[in-house]
């Protein structure tokens, strides 16, 4: 699996990040990859989310009130249940609501 995760933000800004799988975990807006996350293995670890929640989109384009996310999950790709619950946990840490939308079930 793979996963989108769209943040709520101000009326200008979209605010959405893909997290796929090749076969490490790589951060990517539209076509471009922002981060390619720990590339000597696979697998999202806790803290991945730092380098999205630090570009400047994030820091002036998220709303505030309320503070959601929500994770879709595709069903093509690598991830797992496992990337899928740090990636929620990341996301709890850093004070979102989080919800979760599944392709395919």
């Amino acid at each position: 699996m793979h996963f989108t995760v769209v943040f709520n933000s101000h009326i200008f800004f979209d605010l959405s990040y893909g997290l796929t799988f090749a076969p490490n975990p790589l951060w990517k807006r539209g076509g471009e990859v922002l981060s390619n996350l720990h590339p000597e293995e696979g697998g999202y670890q806790r803290g991945d989310l730092k380098p999205v929640l630090y570009t400047e989109d994030m820091t002036t384009g998220i709303a505030l009130d309320p503070r959601e996310a929500a994770i879709i999950v595709h069903t093509t790709g690598s991830g797992t249940e496992e990337d899928l619950a740090n990636l929620t946990a990341d996301l709890e840490e850093a004070d979102f609501a989080v919800k979760t939308l599944r392709f395919g079930s």
